[in-house]
């Protein structure tokens, strides 16, 4: 069997060799910076840190021995990531499964996900204050369950193609840029979830969740993912467009949809 230890990739590494040695996998996750220690999916990078795409295994870990005490005495900037991925997964899957016909994983796991961000929103700051104490919480706990719980069986039951959207389209674009290194997964996402709430036109949503955002201080700017030059964001649409998750919409988005969208979330920081 194997043991993976640590933090996302760490996480994602082991769960791809114990797929490739067909080894049974445990999971002992030490910050909750995203759901690596619960889903299926493996996200893969090359040596200079840009996405290698993913790998998804036919279930998740045996088990994944999370301990809050243990995520509470981390870095607090893990869990603020943690909490910035999890918002992702009820808006992108909501998006894709949009207006479609779907088959009973697909329709379970669109419905898990349903309120969950209503969830990050009432304890994420209280488990943000806590995690800053190295404390333990029940705000800790419950931004736990929603992490590693609620978006991992999503993921787990629906298909690849109801997974995510361009929100981790935009996060694999930034692992390009030199600068993708110095910020977290769930960090980028965050930003992402706005581009896909205005390309849903969701303007009510977008602002509940920006306006949580600017309260525990995820970025809502370009600028502060240091991304300020217009070079710098056509490579990061480059490389985002080559990515599946965009494939499966609930109407035709092109490139011209996508730097509008940018460009009226950016207006908002105005």
């Amino acid at each position: 069997m194997i043991f993976a230890v640590g933090g996302g990739r760490a996480i994602d590494t082991g769960k791809t060799v114990s797929a490739k040695l067909e080894k049974p996998i445990f999971t002992f996750p030490t910050i909750a910076s995203n759901c690596a220690p619960t889903s299926a999916v493996c996200v893969l990078y090359n040596d200079d840190h840009e996405s290698a795409g993913s790998y998804r295994l036919h279930a998740p870990a045996v088990h994944s021995f999370a301990d809050s005490s243990i995520i509470a005495e981390a870095p607090e900037q893990y869990i603020w990531a943690g909490i910035g991925d999890a918002i992702s997964k009820e808006v992108e899957v909501s998006f894709s499964a949009e207006g479609r016909e779907l088959a009973y994983n697909n329709t379970i796991g669109v419905h898990i996900v349903q309120g969950a961000n209503q969830r990050v929103l009432k304890n994420g700051l209280a488990a943000l204050e806590a995690a800053k104490a190295h404390q333990e919480s029940p705000a800790i706990d419950n931004i736990l369950f929603e992490i590693l719980g609620t978006t991992s069986y999503t993921s787990v039951l629906v298909d690849h193609d109801y997974n995510g959207h361009f929100a981790h389209s935009f996060y694999y674009g930034v692992t390009v840029l030199p600068q993708g290194e110095r910020h977290l997964h769930g960090e980028i996402v965050s930003y992402g979830v706005l581009i896909v709430l205005q390309l849903a036109k969701k303007y009510d949503e977008l602002k509940e969740i920006r306006d949580f955002m600017i309260s525990v201080g995820l970025p809502t700017s370009l600028k502060a993912l240091e991304i300020e030059s217009d070079e710098d964001l056509k490579t990061v649409l480059d490389k985002a467009f080559t990515l599946d998750y965009i494939q499966t919409l609930p109407f035709e988005i092109n490139r011209q949809m996508v730097e509008d969208a940018i460009q009226e979330v950016e207006k908002l920081n105005q």
